[in-house]
């Protein structure tokens, strides 16, 4: 059979054009039939807080919010909780 991104199914497609036609088929061969789901957030609560506590001194609160795709308000709630951790 020959693989042709235009005859995908429509989710297939989009892997095809974002991570090539390789990479779509593998993942059709290992995921096909499943039901996935992909959290909204990509990082750790772990890693969330050790990368706070790193750059907490280097960054605003606005760029460690941007680079971690949270609020700023969450940014400040986990310094508030590192704070307190440390006392």
């Amino acid at each position: 059979m020959s693989s042709d991104p235009e005859g995908f199914n429509v989710i297939y497609q989009g892997f095809a054009e974002l991570l090539g036609e390789k990479a779509a088929l593998k993942i059709w061969k290992n995921y096909a039939g499943l039901t996935v789901t992909f959290p909204k957030k990509l990082y750790t609560n772990e890693y969330t807080r050790k990368f706070v506590r790193e750059h907490k001194g280097s960054m605003t609160t606005r760029e460690i919010a941007k680079a971690l795709n949270l609020t700023e308000r969450r940014i400040r709630q986990i310094i508030q909780e590192i704070a307190q951790k440390e006392t």
